[in-house]
Parts: structure tokens; sequence; C-alpha cells
């Protein structure tokens, strides 16, 4: 039966007589003016109707219904024939499980939702951990308030100038805020030049009609960062502290700036104005991540429209003093992009072919002026945040490489592996021996410098645990630098454990360190979980690399192993997704011990881990050939033995049927699956302190 596609609209012709003409119905001979409109003195009427010219392309379309119905099975013909040509999984000739589905990511739609990550997303790397009933579903919290970020959904509402100006609060609260952020913001100080802002600040108050709608996002954002740092450091001392409604007002009031001031058409301080927002939205929610990495690309775009992708030598419109931080903020932006793209597994943003922006200069505050025509020599023996972003990024620049292999549609050789490997061994070498990372601190030294020294060094046995992974069951030189890299990242986490509690040199750091590392611990819990695996999921024996005694031994590795469970177990009461992770470890090590014995919980819930103050570990330099966790002194105290029991036999995990399509006890966990049910319950894949995310790592 023919559908009617509705009625047929009859072809208006252009009318070819001029205007007069044809109000009076006369004969019109078509010039300009007509004899007509001459004979009756209305020369200056005479007018023609403009010819209406054709758009290329333009004709009637079908209804929407029709067009609808004609996509539907376009689409699902598409994915048949996809079907119908994606090959079977195969063993390769090493016997390493392959999957071509695998390869290329996955996509999984589930409540109208559909969601990609790439084949080498964090997730993907525990293929071969059959561990499906250890797995406890996490418990549902109290519905929250998760909305999306207020620069993509809109304000919601109508606000002017005024209303903005008038929720400022008393200049005594900004005030501490203020100095809240400049003190202790780490690297988002670096995008602003203290002593000008400080001029505009006090201009502020005296006139605030004065400024523009960014800098004022600019302050609501400081206030916003400042006071999330405050809510997280559980200071009794600090006087900052505010509510988390203070924090989502502060936020919401500089969307609502930027959106005022139209960010899509980029003036002075609108790029900043975005960094800074972006900042605030990571650190207050972290429950759509996707929808905060949106946020991240656009101030990318936004930069680039503005022109930062290109160094400032090039425009003489651009001052000296302007171009050196635009430098800064795509220093920062060039980093994130990087650290993103990896963290959700897609591409970058950044491509680095298209950009010649220099590194900016290790400068003070101080050594700069907007004045300035000339910039002074850099300051290499400074050793602030600057020069610490300034090292990273070389290291950082090798990962991105590492993340272009991972999301290329080509497959990854060997030789191109051995080729990066190399050159990140070489970026870590460049490092000043001060930046390389021990744990022995001088009196006179700060956390944060402590901090910087860590962060360089799990960047980059990260780095290496990403680049060698794929090829951790086949070649044993990357299964060597893969266990390598994760042991090291594991006595991290134990040395930052230790020195995170009462009386350590880190107490008040341990959200930020718990966030901005928590991908790597996780990343090296699963790379030693199947290091001590004995079969792959395939069932396939993995290839042994080492003697059973040495480094990387089976024997390290479990007690590796077991430090990081009691950690994470203990973490569990503060971080709702730690329980994951301790679920997983713990399946492996009843798996591989055969044992009902693991480390009890007290009343508190916390574990056993830990007793011992003294945190000095062994050298951590990456050439050394014996360094493991047994040699720490929470080891060598037997701060980790196993000394009480539960019944491992009477564990009862939660119900597991929502991974039921995700895991196969045959073919092990698929974790690309894994993370997007993660994501689709509520809950980060990526661990984070009180879930928040802080991006230093």
């Amino acid at each position: 039966m023919t559908e009617r596609l509705g009625p047929v609209e009859r072809t208006k012709r252009h009318p070819l007589s001029c205007v007069p003409c044809r109000q009076r119905k006369v004969k019109c001979d078509r010039n300009q003016p007509c004899e007509m409109c001459v004979l009756k003195g209305r020369s200056s009427d005479c007018a023609y109707t403009p010819k209406i010219t054709k758009r290329p392309g333009q004709h009637r379309f079908r209804p929407v219904q029709d067009r609808a119905r004609y996509l539907d099975s376009a689409i699902g013909s598409l994915g048949e024939r996809q079907e119908m040509a994606q090959p079977p999984c195969t063993s390769s000739p090493d016997g390493e499980f392959q999957s071509t589905e695998g390869s290329v990511g996955r996509i999984r739609t589930q409540q109208g939702e559909t969601n990609y990550v790439g084949a080498e997303h964090w997730a993907a790397i525990a293929g071969d951990l059959g561990c499906a009933q250890e797995i406890r579903r996490p418990t549902p919290q109290q519905p929250q308030n998760d909305r999306s970020p207020d620069l993509l959904m809109g304000t919601r509402s109508a606000v002017t100038l005024e209303e903005i100006l008038h929720a400022v609060p008393s200049r005594t609260v900004v005030d501490r805020l203020i100095s809240r952020y400049f003190n202790t913001m780490d690297f988002f100080a670096l995008i602003t030049h203290a002593p000008t802002f400080e001029k505009e600040y006090n201009c502020f108050w005296e006139d605030p009609s004065s400024v523009s709608l960014n800098w004022l996002s600019i302050l609501y954002s400081m206030m916003s960062i400042a006071s999330c740092h405050s809510s997280f450091s559980n200071d009794p001392k600090d006087g900052t502290s505010q509510s988390q409604e203070d924090i989502s007002f502060f936020r919401h009031r500089s969307a609502q700036c930027l959106v005022l001031s139209d960010y899509t058409k980029p003036t002075v301080h609108t790029v900043e104005a975005l960094l800074l927002y972006f900042f605030g939205q990571h650190i207050e929610r972290q429950k759509n991540q996707f929808a905060n990495y949106l946020v991240f690309t656009t101030v990318v775009r936004v930069a680039m429209r503005a022109g930062y992708h290109r160094d400032s030598l090039h425009f003489q419109e651009i001052s000296t003093f302007t171009g050196e931080y635009r430098r800064r903020v795509w220093l920062v932006l060039l980093q994130f992009d990087i650290l993103m793209s990896f963290e959700v597994g897609l591409p970058r943003t950044i491509n680095e072919v298209e950009t010649d922006t220099e590194l900016p200069r290790i400068l003070r505050d101080g050594d700069l002026t907007p004045e300035m025509s000339k910039l002074p020599p850099s300051r290499p023996e400074d050793h602030s945040i600057l020069c610490h972003m300034i090292v990273r990024v070389g290291i950082l620049r090798v990962l991105g490489k590492i993340q272009d292999r991972a999301v290329s549609i080509h497959p990854l050789s060997y030789d191109i592996v051995i080729q990066i490997d190399q050159s990140l061994d070489e970026q870590y070498d460049s490092v000043p021996p001060s930046l390389k990372a021990h744990h022995r601190y001088a009196i006179t030294e700060t956390p944060t410098s402590l901090l910087q020294r860590l962060m360089i060094d799990l960047l980059f046995q990260k780095a290496r645990c990403s680049l060698h992974r794929r090829f951790i069951r086949s070649q044993p030189k990357s299964h060597r630098k893969c266990i390598d890299a994760s042991l090291r990242i594991i006595h991290h986490q134990s040395y930052i454990y230790h020195e995170c509690r009462p009386g350590g040199f880190l107490w008040g750091y341990k959200w930020k360190v718990i966030s901005a590392a928590s991908y790597d611990f996780l990343l090296a819990a699963i790379i030693i979980c199947l290091g001590v695996t004995p079969q792959n999921g395939s069932g396939q024996n993995v290839p042994p690399c080492v003697d059973p005694d040495s480094y990387g031994g089976p024997g390290k590795l479990l007690k590796a192993l077991e430090e990081s469970y009691m950690i994470w177990t203990e973490w569990s009461s503060e971080i709702h997704e730690a329980r994951v992770v301790s679920d997983i470890v713990k399946s492996v090590l009843k798996r591989v011990k055969g044992q009902r014995t693991m480390v009890p919980f007290d009343n508190n819930g916390k574990s056993g881990v830990g007793k011992s103050s003294q945190t000095e570990p062994p050298n951590t330099d990456k050439t050394a050939g014996t360094t493991c966790l047994s040699n720490s002194s929470a080891a060598a105290n037997n701060d980790l033995r196993l000394d009480t029991t539960i019944d491992m036999e009477n564990f009862s995990p939660l119900s597991t049927d929502i991974f039921a399509d995700i895991i196969d006890l045959n073919g092990g966990i698929d974790w690309t699956q894994w993370d997007n049910q993660m994501q689709q319950q509520g809950i980060n894949p990526h661990l984070q302190a009180n879930s928040q995310m802080w991006f230093t790592n």
C-alpha cells in the first residue's frame, strides 16, 4: 500500500512586472523605470521583486516519519553487513588470545546510551582474570543532584551582570579564598599573573562594574577551587571552609559569566576563564566524566580559535608578557589533553603537528611585567611547579604517542614498541636528579616538592606499563618491564599510604594523592594480578620470564599484591569504588595461594596494614635490578603478615547480574564492557577521593 507523502505544492512563478504595475494591473515593459511609471510620474517607486536563488541541493523532502524509517533501515542493514564481515576470534602464532573486536575498541549501547572506549583503555588489561563471583555489586548510593556541566547544558535561567555582581560574597570571605587559591593551587595559579591580578582585584572592589564578565568568571572559579581544596583537606585551622552548596554556587556563577560573555567569541581572559571553570568542574564532581571531557575539548577549541596553538612570536599584536602567559596556558592544555585522552580511552584533541607554541620559560611572577619588551633568561635551577611541568612534558609527549598508537586502526609492531621505549628512557634520563623519585626528604623540603618527584616517576612507570602491556604474554622483555614498572608503582603506593597517615610527611594531602594517582595504582594492581595468574583465560600457559625467587618472581609479586590489597581495603572505607579493586585482588590471591586466610577488618572497617611508622623504602632508580616491595620497611617489619583469618569459603559477594554479559569464565573479563557498566551504574571507573579527580600526575 502506497503511503501518501503529502499534498503537491505548486511552484510559485517569479513576478516579472514592477510592483506599481502589478498593483494597478497594467502591462509593464520591464524597464527601469518602466514606461507606465514614467507616465504616472512615479519613477522613484518603480521597483521589482528580487529573484530568489534556489540553494544548491534544495529539494522537497519526504515527511519526517518516512525519512526516519529509511534511516533505521539503512543503519540496520549496515550493522548486519558489519556483523557478517566480522572475523572470528583467533589465536596468534605465539599462543596469545586475540579478538578483532578488542583491537578496535567496543561500542556498547544500554538504556539508549552509546559508549565507545579504545582497546587500550585501562580496564581492558585484565581480560584474563576469571573472578566473576568475587566482584561485589557496588552499594547503591543515595540519589544525587548530578547535573551535567552548566557550560554545556545552559545555566537554566537568564541572569544579568547586576545579579552576578550582587552575588559576590563579602570581601573578607573572598580575600581568604583567593589567598588560599594562590598559596595552594599548584599549577592552577600558573595561568594567572598574581601581581596583575591583585591590581585588578583591588580595582574591582573600588568599582565592581569596571571588570569584564570573563574576569568575574575567573574570580568565581578561584573561589570554587579554593573552597573545594578546603573541604577536602579537613584542616581545622582553615578558615575558608565552605559548604557543598557554596562550592556549586561559585561554579554555577562562573558558568553564567561565560555564557553571558559569549565564550564562543574569545576575547581577553576567555580561554583562562574557561580553563579555570573546567578545573572547578573536575574537582567538584566526577559523576559524568565524559561531560567534563567535552568541556575540556571546548576549552581547547576556543584556545585554538584564539591562536594559542601558534607561538606568539608570529604576531606583533601580542605583547611579550601576554605571549608568555599564552605559552603557559597552552602547556597546561597540552598536558591535560594527553592525560584525559588516556583516561577516557579516546583520541587526543590536540595534534602536535598543528602547533608550534614554544615552552614557557621558568620565570617567577616578579620577573614578568605587562610593560616588558623582552623576556629575561630562564631559571633552570628554580624547582618550581612550572619547572616540574616543563620537565614532565617530555615524558607526557611519549605517553601521547603511546595513546596515539593505542587508538590507531593500524596494528602496533614490536619494533615500534622498542623505539618508543628507547625514547621514553631518554626522556626520563633527561630529568634532573633532584626531580627523580626517592623517598628521602630533607627537613626543609615541602610536601609539594616530594609529590612532584613521585608524580614524575609515576608518570614514567605508567607509560612503561601502557607501552608493554599488550605484549606482556608474548615478549619476555615486555613482561619484565611491565612487571618492574608495576612493582615500582605499588612501591610508591605503599610509601604514600604510610606518609599520609596522621603524623606523616604527607598528612593532609591524602585526598590529592589518591585522586591524582589512583589510576596508576589500579593499573599496577591489575598487571600484578596478571603476573601471578598461572593461566590466562584461553587456557594457554603464560610463558615464564624469570626465576621464581628473583626480582619479579611469583613470591615477590604475591607480597606486592598482598600489600596493595590491604591498602585498597582500607581505602575502601573512604573511596567507594576501591572495593571493586580489592575484590579483584582478593580473588586472585585466593586462587593463587589456595588458602582461606586474609587480613581482617577491625570494627571501623580498617585492615591491619601499616602498623609501623618507618617508611624509608629502597632506592627506586629505574635501572636498579633488585628493588621490590619485600625490601620496604613495611614488609621488613612484618606489617603485612597474614596473622588473622576470616572464612574465605563463606565469603558471599553481592549479586553480579549486571555483569552477566561482561564476564566469561572461559575467556576472562571484558574490561572494556566493565568500564562502561561502572559508568552506567553511576560509578567512576577511575577511582577518586570523595568522587573527585585531581589531574596533577
